[in-house]
């Protein structure tokens, strides 16, 4: 089983938490594949097109997202264990749903990914805790 934190003490934060776990719940894939029902729910929340697609990461490096030409990708580390990769994809899915912020580039995942744990002590804190709270959060709810 995933760890999660406990959840938010803001009603109008659980309530969004909730509702996108109704959207997963409703997908066809629940409960057999939660990564794809994520991933689905995803891009019907956020309108876009959503895809799951495997590569190497650094090893600090569960999942990313990325805008290709056909929408998003998150991007899963192919060696990260099953949890990890879950907690990857549910913060990712946070990035779409709360619109917290994507990345546009041709620059390699792995490369992305070294950068944004590079820099992430420089700014963004504000979105990535609003993203971890999202995804947190969701996955509690769907344990329910």
């Amino acid at each position: 089983m995933w760890k999660v934190r406990p959840r938010s003490r803001h009603r109008s934060s659980d309530r969004v938490v909730r509702a996108f776990a109704d959207l997963v719940r409703s997908q066809p894939a629940w409960p057999a594949d939660l990564e794809a029902a994520l991933v689905t729910a995803a891009g019907q929340a956020s309108g876009r097109a959503v895809t799951l697609v495997e590569d190497d990461l650094p090893s600090r490096a569960h999942a990313c997202l990325v805008e290709s030409a056909r929408g998003f990708e998150i991007v899963l580390n192919r060696s990260a264990p099953a949890s990890r990769r879950l907690v990857g994809v549910a913060h990712e899915v946070g990035h779409l749903v709360l619109d917290a912020g994507t990345v546009e580039t041709s620059v390699a995942p792995s490369d992305l990914v070294e950068l944004m744990l590079d820099t992430r002590a420089t700014g963004g804190r504000d979105a990535e805790v609003l993203v971890e709270l999202f995804a947190d959060g969701v996955l509690a709810e769907l344990r329910r």
